[in-house]
Parts: C-alpha cells; sequence; structure tokens
C-alpha cells in the first residue's frame, strides 16, 4: 500500500504518516518499507488477530507468507 493511499484511508496528512507513525512502526517491527511499498510483518497481522494472506510468485517458485522482521 502506497503512502497517499495510507494517508487517505486515515484521513492523515502523507507528510504526518511519514514522520509520525512510520518510524513508531517500523521500530515496533509492524511494517516494513519496501519497493512495493509499506506491508505488514507477521507481526501485524498476530497483533490484530489475522492470518496473513499467502503471496503467489512466478512459475516454478513455490508460494510464501507476507515478509516477517526477525
Amino acid at each position: 500500500m502506497g503512502l497517499t493511499t495510507l494517508s487517505q484511508c486515515v484521513g492523515e496528512e502523507s507528510d504526518t504518516i511519514e514522520d509520525a507513525y512510520e518510524p513508531f512502526l517500523l521500530q515496533c517491527g509492524l511494517i516494513q518499507r519496501t519497493a512495493r511499498g509499506r506491508v505488514p510483518t507477521l507481526r501485524a497481522w498476530s497483533h490484530v488477530g489475522l492470518t496473513p494472506p499467502t503471496v503467489c510468485r512466478p512459475a516454478g517458485h513455490r508460494r510464501s507468507s507476507i515478509h516477517s522482521v526477525t
């Protein structure tokens, strides 16, 4: 999910999310910044009591779950 989409969903300015919320969520291990945008970690899915979706890989690769923070 991109920053603009996230800011629209929660009704905050992009700058506020980037400067206030994002560092906290990164420090807690609840999100990761990737080339695809911000992604929830396994810790985040567990925190909200949900099972993470599986991600399909290109043909020839195994399916795996969403990224985790170690």
